[in-house]
């Protein structure tokens, strides 16, 4: 008869992944501030169903990182931001509204079309703050980016 605990460890032993964790994002590098960040990924998914039914609504996840040389966090990488983009409130799509707005796009058009994919590569001036009732760091504003002067 085999021992359950010694199985359990066997089973264990057999599970383990090898991982090599050493290039792990650690966003406590970034601090608090403004800055000229570049998108590296949008994806259209649906926000996670409450058990009280709210949710599943469409939304986009963005991804950026610092794209500035004279920053010390020049390729940080910015804590994603999630934005519902239908199925609220009107003042709940405004997370949406700053992303698409600082691209460029007129966000009072009720006729708006925009391609996540299109997004990607551009660059947005991203304002992050940490969120006192989580501790986590989150973007709270996004504006365009300022433009070279053209006479300088």
């Amino acid at each position: 008869m085999s021992d359950p605990l010694a199985s359990l460890l066997d089973q264990a032993a057999d599970d383990a992944l090898g991982l090599d964790l050493s290039g792990a994002v650690d966003f406590a590098d970034l601090e608090p501030g403004q800055y000229l960040a570049i998108i590296t990924k949008v994806e259209a998914s649906t926000s996670k169903v409450k058990e009280d039914g709210s949710g599943g609504n469409p939304m986009l996840t963005w991804s950026s990182k610092v794209d500035d040389d004279t920053s010390p966090f020049n390729d940080s990488f910015i804590p994603r931001a999630y934005t519902v983009t239908a199925g609220v409130k009107p003042r709940g799509l405004s997370g949406a509204a700053q992303w698409i707005k600082a691209l460029g796009h007129d966000t009072t058009d009720p006729s708006l079309r925009f391609s996540p994919s299109s997004a990607v590569g551009q660059h947005v001036l991203v304002t992050v703050r940490l969120d006192k009732r989580t501790g986590y760091l989150e973007v709270s504003k996004v504006e365009p980016a300022p433009t070279a002067d053209p006479l300088g």
